[in-house]
C-alpha cells in the first residue's frame, strides 16, 4: 500500500509540473528575421537572386537599375520570397532598390561575363 501511495504522489507531482510548464506564458523573443526586413541571397545558379522580405514589406516596389540609374526592371513583392533573374540583362553593375513607406533598401549586384566565352 505504501508503494502505491508513493507512486501515485509521484505521478501527481509530475502532472502538476508538466501542466505548469505548458501553462506558463510564452515570451516572444525578437529574432534576426524581425529586425532585418529585406535580404538578398545568391543561388547556385549564376544569374538568379532570391529576395526575402518580412510581411511588413508585402506590396513594396522593387526596381533594378543599371550603373547609369536607368530602371531596367520593376515589380512588386507579393510573397515572402521573390526571384530576380538577370539572365536576359547585359553584363555590368546593377543596384536593386526595395521601397515602401519612404524606407529604402539598396543592394548591389555585378553580372560578370563568363571567362570561357
Amino acid at each position: 500500500m505504501k508503494i502505491f501511495v508513493k507512486e501515485f504522489l509521484l505521478v501527481v507531482v509530475m502532472l502538476v509540473l508538466t501542466s505548469a510548464v505548458f501553462a506558463a506564458p510564452r515570451t516572444q523573443v525578437k529574432s534576426d528575421k524581425d529586425t532585418v526586413s529585406v535580404t538578398i541571397t545568391p543561388t547556385h545558379y549564376k544569374h538568379l537572386l532570391i529576395l526575402k522580405a518580412n510581411k511588413a514589406y508585402m506590396g513594396a516596389a522593387v526596381e533594378v537599375q543599371d550603373g547609369t540609374g536607368i530602371v531596367v526592371a520593376s515589380s512588386r513583392i507579393y510573397k515572402k520570397k521573390m526571384v530576380i533573374d538577370f539572365y536576359d540583362i547585359p553584363y555590368g553593375a546593377y543596384s536593386i532598390h526595395v521601397v515602401k513607406n519612404n524606407k529604402t533598401f539598396q543592394f548591389n549586384y555585378t553580372k560578370k561575363q563568363d571567362p570561357e566565352i
